[in-house]
């Protein structure tokens, strides 16, 4: 009866331990979006000329890994950043060009 005991504990050990891995695999995305969000710099630390309004030129200047990323928060098409866009934005893997 020991052995059975011990063999059961072990098979649950290892089950767990699978379904363990599973889930780190499916929060490994999560947890890159949140990083990458976390990288994100501050509005004011990309607006180079402190005018108050973030442009995708100092971004590139700045920034150049993050404006291939944030081109799309650019919502009105002005190649500028409001405050409320920047705030908003959710940097993205920059597209390949095709």
């Amino acid at each position: 009866m020991a052995v059975s005991f011990a063999r059961g504990v072990s098979i649950a050990l290892i089950a767990f331990a699978g379904l363990q891995a599973g889930t780190d695999a499916r929060a490994a995305p999560a947890k890159a979006a949140v990083a990458a969000e976390a990288a994100k710099p501050s509005y004011e630390s990309l607006d180079s000329n402190k005018d108050g309004v973030v442009t995708l030129p100092e971004v590139v200047v700045k920034a150049p890994d993050l404006a291939a990323r944030i081109r799309h928060c650019d919502l009105d098409h002005n190649s500028a950043l409001s405050r409320a866009e920047y705030a908003a934005c959710k940097p993205a893997a920059a597209e390949k060009t095709k």
